[in-house]
């Protein structure tokens, strides 16, 4: 059973951002497509960006420290998804306004931009703002960003923006951060956020909503505000734990919620959580207890994805299949054949290798 349209492409959006913002923090490329791993590269000329322009795969050229406009002009305009400039310090505003031309190839997605930068001027911040795909700053600290520039990234229209480097938020930047006017605003260097910060977070209007995936835990009153954000999708997944309080605020939500860095989940936590009326991921669960698989079978949303779980028993199968959404389990690798009859009951449930029909 496939997805509707607008899950996959929000799914899709979702692991670019997540994937993107795992690189610009690591430091390092992994990906499905061909890396060229070119961080020996101190100066690049024209012509040597225009072989680069020409391949498909993602360019790691965290060696440039310094970019000239015409080579610029030149890597804007290859087609590999990513375009990873983490050694780029700095830029004058003509490259930056030369670098936010590039697409990966797709205008209607965008590229995958990912900038070193330490500081950030107005006028550079201002045609990076025109980016219209994925824009990184994977090293932009909380002292480097003003009120002015988070003012002007605001302005950015594109896929998504993230800010990994940034471990607190004044709230005045909180508020800037806020009117951000692209699909995704991602702060997965915050590990810790006040009640107040996270009402004003919660007013983001980007048409997908809010990466938050540093946070490494969630009180009640936090969960409350954060849950405010109009509808938009939430992605929690460096929640390791989930009570079943916080849980059931969550479940309010009127957006997508992802916690896929919970390991586990009590029974009543599960509960909570089925009442959430949007599609939830929750691809960190390596296994779960018939009780679960009973209290998740019951979730409302429509969607439900388990895709690290390994294993079922027949009960957990049986409970699972009664699950009236769109279910995820392609990570499963081994199942009795009376888990796999109750799994093949339901359409909807998605199977992977051989346990498809």
């Amino acid at each position: 059973m496939k997805k509707s349209r607008s899950r996959c492409l929000q799914a899709v959006l979702m692991t670019v951002f997540r994937f993107a913002v795992v690189l610009a923090m690591a430091g390092q490329l992994s990906a499905s497509e061909p890396t060229k791993k070119t961080g020996e590269i101190k100066e690049l000329t024209p012509g040597q960006a225009a072989t680069i322009s020409e391949d498909m795969g993602i360019y790691w050229l965290q060696g440039l420290t310094s970019l000239k406009l015409d080579t610029a002009e030149t890597l804007a305009r290859r087609e590999g998804t990513t375009l990873y400039l983490d050694g780029l310090t700095k830029m004058t505003p003509e490259v930056a306004e030369a670098l936010s031309q590039f697409d990966g190839g797709d205008v209607s997605t965008g590229g995958v931009l990912i900038l070193g930068l330490t500081d950030l001027s107005p006028e550079v911040a201002e045609g990076l703002a025109k980016h219209k795909g994925f824009l990184l700053f994977s090293h932009l600290s909380s002292t480097a960003l003003t009120v002015v520039t988070a003012e002007i990234l605001a302005e950015h229209k594109g896929k998504g923006l993230a800010l990994p480097a940034l471990t607190e938020l004044t709230p005045e930047v909180a508020e800037a951060l806020s009117k951000h006017r692209g699909e995704r605003l991602g702060l997965a260097g915050l590990t810790t956020l006040t009640p107040d910060l996270a009402k004003v977070l919660a007013m983001h209007q980007g048409k997908s909503g809010l990466d938050l995936q540093g946070l490494t835990s969630l009180t009640p009153e936090v969960a409350k505000a954060l849950i405010k954000n109009q509808g938009r999708s939430l992605c929690l997944d460096g929640l390791t734990a989930l009570s079943a309080e916080t849980a059931g605020i969550l479940a309010n939500s009127g957006g997508s919620l992802f916690l896929d860095g919970l390991a586990t989940l009590t029974p009543d936590a599960a509960a909570a959580l089925a009442k959430h009326k949007k599609p939830l991921e929750l691809d960190g669960l390596t296994a779960i207890s018939p009780a679960v698989a009973k209290a998740l079978a019951k979730h409302q949303g429509g969607s439900l994805e388990l895709d690290r779980l390994t294993t079922l028993a027949p009960e957990a199968a049986a409970a699972l299949a009664k699950y009236e959404g769109y279910l995820s389990l392609s990570g499963l690798v081994s199942l009795t054949p009376k888990a796999l009859e109750a799994l093949h009951s339901n359409p909807r449930i998605s199977l992977q290798g051989k346990f498809r029909r």
